[in-house]
């Protein structure tokens, strides 16, 4: 007897809420306790907003992690890459006026040193380039219109987020959790009513 698999398949899993998180929670603990019972509870009469939604490198790590590849869920979620984002009205200062917050790349690491220093000698007075968009190569991208992916051969890492729907997206991650799960029939959409928020009465005057 496997007292590991034994164990596993006694633990129970509840995820309270679908949506994209609740789902990217299904699809996490589907990976991690393929044997676990794991319920989740959402309403049909709660839908999510679906609008679209942008992401960090994060979301790339964790689509990598549960093994669903760009090009299955980036055409079925109106999906495009994201390089940054951009803070337009970000200072009064000229030349300052909107800022690009980048996605570091591995080669930006030496572009940072010399912003750093070109910052210091900014301060002291003496007229240098010290804005962050001309030391970090994901402001280039974005700002010429270019892929983050990089080819196979490239030597560097470039990290990117997304831009997609998140319905769609929500949508998807559901499919993909109730795969593997459909002949052992653990995971259950329920169909719950929403909750009546309570409201505090006005004070009588």
């Amino acid at each position: 007897m496997n007292k590991n698999a034994d164990l596993a398949s006694e633990q129970r899993f509840v995820i309270l809420g679908g949506g994209t998180a609740g789902w990217m929670a299904a699809l996490l603990i589907n990976r991690a306790f393929p044997q676990a019972h794991l319920t989740l509870l959402e309403s049909a009469a709660v839908g999510t907003i679906g609008v679209g939604e942008g992401s960090t490198p994060a979301l790339k790590s964790f689509l990598d992690a549960v093994g669903i590849p760009e090009h299955e869920w980036m055409p079925a979620c109106n999906a495009t890459y994201k390089s940054g984002i951009a803070f337009r009205n970000w200072s009064r200062a000229p030349g300052f006026e909107s800022y690009f917050h980048p996605f570091l790349t591995h080669f930006d690491r030496d572009h940072i040193k010399a912003l750093q220093f070109n910052s210091l000698v900014r301060r002291s007075g003496v007229a240098v380039d010290a804005h962050p968009d001309k030391y970090c190569y994901s402001h280039y991208l974005a700002d010429r219109k270019l892929c983050p992916v990089t080819p196979y051969t490239f030597p560097f890492e470039v990290q990117y987020g997304y831009h997609f729907n998140a319905g769609l997206l929500a949508q998807l991650f559901k499919t993909k959790a109730l795969e593997p799960r459909r002949d052992l029939a653990r995971l259950h959409d329920c169909g719950c009513r929403p909750i009546r928020r309570w409201q505090r009465r006005k004070p009588a005057r």
